[in-house]
């Protein structure tokens, strides 16, 4: 009788990141040219334990001229939806995938556009999970900072956020998620989340764009995705 061997790999994240109680706890960075670029990408790791309040909320905002911002990732209360969105002349578009996340436990999102071939795609771990092409969207200058859990309604970790000024490829995606490498092209912030206390999250990215803590709690213990193999 042979036994078949259930083997375990686990992809530590580099820090365990910060816990938002969903009520009044948010993080700010300030505006950076770096996050107003015609190209782009935004991936977090996140653990939602709930959504609250209605309709849209914000887990992380860049902000533009028009109505406070123009790149948003977004879950919806009470959490079963996953939105990437932009502004549009005129109005907001954006793409989605359906999924309860507050059930999800530790997962991955990035979310990319491409101006040169007018591109936007969500992935989940790794996976793309929506893509639109043939928009254009609305880029103007802004003073307003950079937010992560903007309508403070958002309860759960938030770890490793990152900002690229281009459009990271499918391959490179996959990559970050299941390794962890740091890609540095194109790399314009590293909130890691290694500091545990006080009040500041140093940029790692090079380009000093901290970020200032308001009510959140670093979340000092590791933490792990499991993997079975």
């Amino acid at each position: 009788m042979s036994v078949r061997r259930v083997l375990t790999a686990s992809r530590v994240l580099r820090t365990g990141g910060l816990s938002f109680d969903g009520v009044d706890d948010y993080a700010s960075v300030s505006d950076s040219p770096y996050f107003r670029g015609s190209e782009l990408t935004i991936m977090a790791w996140v653990n939602i334990a709930a959504v609250r309040g209605s309709g849209w909320q914000f887990l992380i905002s860049i902000p533009f001229s028009y109505n406070s911002y123009g790149w948003a990732l977004i879950i919806t209360a009470p959490g079963t939806q996953v939105l990437f969105t932009w502004h549009w002349t005129g109005g907001h578009k954006g793409i989605f995938w359906y999924e309860d996340v507050t059930k999800a436990g530790w997962i991955n999102i990035a979310v990319t556009y491409s101006e040169s071939n007018a591109t936007a795609a969500i992935y989940r771990n790794g996976v793309l999970m929506s893509s639109v092409t043939g928009i254009t969207p609305y880029v103007k200058p802004s003073s307003s900072p950079l937010t992560i859990n903007f309508f403070k309604s958002i309860k759960g970790l938030i770890g490793e956020v990152r900002i690229y000024n281009r459009a990271l490829t499918q391959d490179e995606i996959s990559r970050i998620y299941n390794t962890g490498e740091i890609i540095r092209d194109g790399l314009v912030l590293l909130l890691d989340f290694s500091e545990y206390e006080g009040s500041t999250a140093y940029d790692k990215s090079g380009y000093g764009n901290n970020g200032t803590i308001y009510g959140a709690q670093w979340v000092i213990k590791k933490a792990k995705r499991v993997v079975s193999i």
